[in-house]
């Protein structure tokens, strides 16, 4: 008796889907790889607007819905902040590690930790650009240079595709509990 051959359609999507399934967590997480890469590259870019004192550029990072704690302030509020505080540090320069980041399941929310100082622009701070990607170190020799702080940002991504920050918690930073 010959056997003919029937079309099992179920195997072939179950063999595609297995085949496939690899690939797509392959490109899941080169897409998180990308998100986290935009997102140092977002933090690289405010640092510099900011020891520019580029007030204006640096809120169009915001979201609409924008709010700092501590206290609870808008866009305005932090606005005159930032003026303040670039008026009081004069030339400066912003000095971090590898900021911490965080991509949400979905990749439409993440969360950045960054340890940083504030310096005259003109100080110099050997070693410390050595040690970005070690950021326990560098918080080591950076906080027996100058008063460190941490800045947790909460970021949503756009329907166009780009970062913004919903929600920026600035903090002294009082070490890691050792």
């Amino acid at each position: 008796m010959k056997r003919s051959k029937v079309f099992n359609a179920g195997r072939y999507l179950w063999l595609a889907a297995a085949l496939l399934l690899p690939l797509s967590l392959l490109v899941a997480a080169c897409a998180k790889k990308d998100d986290s890469a935009v997102l140092r590259q977002s933090i690289d870019r405010g640092a510099r607007l900011a020891e520019e004192h580029q007030v204006g550029a640096l809120l169009k990072l915001a979201t609409p819905d924008f709010h700092a704690l501590p206290g609870s302030y808008d866009a305005t509020g932090v606005k005159g902040i930032l003026f303040a505080a670039f008026q009081h540090y004069g030339a400066m320069a912003i000095h971090y590690p590898r900021p911490y980041v965080t991509v949400a399941e979905g990749a439409a929310s993440a969360s950045t930790l960054i340890h940083f100082i504030i310096v005259s622009k003109d100080k110099s701070l050997p070693g410390l650009k050595e040690l970005y990607d070690d950021p326990q170190r560098w918080l080591e020799a950076a906080s027996e240079k100058a008063d460190l702080y941490q800045l947790q940002l909460d970021w949503v991504k756009t329907k166009a595709g780009e970062w913004r920050v919903r929600q920026a918690e600035l903090k002294g930073f009082k070490g890691w509990g050792f």
